[in-house]
């Protein structure tokens, strides 16, 4: 774990001591502390077939928050490397300041696109991510730094100064502005990289968008569909993209709600490279 992320677990977990300490009267002690944590987490496992091979990835996320008066505790815990390691996905503290928004420092989640923003966890709508999502986001969510996010009416704001594997002496900016039409919201961001810059204009409806995404010398356009409960417990939704690197790639897949935390997916995607690859998962979420 790097040096910044460690000292934003460690200012979380001192304040979160503090906070207990505060009232240890018995019973309303614990009353105090237990109505103040909220306690959540999500599993996956899926599997992908390709080219006759199949891959297993299982992946664990546990975590909680904190709440006194204006400042939150966040930690969140997550499984790594098919579930073999344990890392910090998020540990952070968060200090809503009132009418000049939120700011926090330590592990928290990137800003940049509505694909992003709708993750849960760092678990996407299905069972895969867009190329766009791949080019700029990746594996890892979590950026190290300090970040700020306000709301005006249906205007919200947030920009991050973070780096990965929290290295601030190469840390970059990154950002989001967003509008609420009523019937959608239209949506802006940029990403500062090493190499090169992004930036993204799209439009999300529920779990719906399209965007256009602008990664140095390469760009890619997303449609995305989805609808959770189309017949009773069925779920359908569908990604078709194209872009500078490839003519068009497509997703197809289906869930099925086992419960109001838990679904089974099923997802087939093709690339007119050939890398054609069918995915059958279940996703369980508290």
């Amino acid at each position: 774990m790097n040096i910044t992320s460690i000292i934003g677990v460690a200012a979380s977990l001192a304040f979160a001591g503090s906070a207990v300490a505060t009232d240890t009267d018995g019973d309303r002690g614990i009353r105090t502390v237990l109505s103040n944590l909220d306690i959540y987490g999500a599993g996956q496992a899926a599997v992908s077939i390709a080219d006759g091979e199949s891959d297993l990835d299982t992946r664990l996320v546990l975590g909680g928050t904190y709440k006194v008066d204006a400042v939150a505790f966040n930690l969140v815990f997550q499984t790594t490397d098919n579930a073999s390691e344990v890392d910090v996905l998020f540990g952070n503290l968060a200090y809503d300041t009132g009418d000049f928004g939120t700011v926090t420092f330590g592990r928290f989640q990137k800003v940049f696109s509505a694909e992003l923003a709708d993750t849960y966890l760092g678990f996407n709508y299905g069972l895969t991510n867009s190329a766009a999502y791949n080019a700029t986001i990746g594996d890892d969510v979590s950026t190290d730094g300090i970040g700020w996010g306000a709301e005006y009416g249906d205007l919200s704001f947030e920009l991050v100064y973070g780096g990965t594997d929290g290295d601030l002496n190469e840390a970059n900016f990154s950002g989001r502005a967003a509008y609420d039409l009523g019937f959608g919201s239209v949506g802006v961001g940029f990403l500062e990289g090493d190499v090169s810059d992004s930036w993204t204009v799209d439009f999300s409806h529920g779990d719906s968008f399209v965007s256009y995404t602008d990664v140095g010398d390469e760009w890619y356009g997303t449609l995305f569909l989805a609808q959770r409960e189309c017949i009773g417990d069925l779920g359908l939704y569908g990604r078709a993209e194209t872009g500078s690197e490839f003519d068009y790639e497509l997703a197809i897949g289906a869930t099925y709600q086992l419960g109001e935390n838990a679904f089974i997916a099923a997802e087939y995607d093709y690339a007119d490279t050939g890398e054609d690859s069918v995915n059958v998962g279940i996703r369980i979420t508290f």
